[in-house]
Parts: C-alpha cells; sequence; structure tokens
C-alpha cells in the first residue's frame, strides 16, 4: 500500500498528540534503552521482522532484554511506524465515519 507524504505527515501529527500507556509491538520500529553509565541497547523491531521473525518471536526477545537489563536501565524510548499505524487505523477510521 503506497502512502503520500502528506497522509504520513498526517499520521505523525496525530499519533504526537496521543499519551502512550501501552504500545502494540506491531506499532513500533525501534526501542532504545538507555542504560546506565551512559550505555544503550537498540532493539530494531522492523530489521527482526524483516529478517524473518514473527511479531511474537520479537516480543518475546523485547521482553527477554528487558528483564535480562531491567536492573541498568534508565530510560527506554520508541520510534513508531508511523506507516504501519496509518495502515492498522486507517481502514477503522474510514469504517467509523462512513457510519456518520
Amino acid at each position: 500500500m503506497y502512502l503520500s507524504d502528506d497522509f504520513v505527515e498526517r499520521w505523525e501529527s496525530l499519533i504526537q498528540e496521543i499519551e502512550v500507556t501501552t504500545i502494540p509491538i506491531e506499532c513500533i520500529a525501534k526501542i532504545l534503552l538507555k542504560l546506565e553509565g551512559r550505555r544503550q541497547k537498540t532493539i530494531n523491531v522492523t530489521k527482526l521482522i524483516t529478517d524473518g521473525l514473527s511479531y511474537e518471536d520479537v516480543e518475546d526477545h523485547v521482553n527477554t532484554t528487558m528483564i535480562e537489563l531491567d536492573s541498568e536501565i534508565v530510560s527506554i524510548k520508541f520510534t513508531l511506524d508511523v506507516e504501519r499505524v496509518a495502515e492498522m487505523v486507517q481502514p477503522l477510521t474510514d469504517e467509523l465515519l462512513e457510519k456518520l
């Protein structure tokens, strides 16, 4: 599915305004774990999926890594896969708006 630049920009703007407490792994591009001692660990979800892992396997990998590094984690930053979020949400949005 091709998404125009304007379409993606509108979704980026919308997503930035949402307070996130839970993010489905399908919507994450990368996870950056900031660790003690100015170290960091990056989990590139997009690459893992491209390499053939299932979302379930990626989620298991992320959980295992976070458990192993739990005592060292200072903060966690997520990079969202905006195109994936838009692809997931847009059909539902279209369906809801169609009913109005």
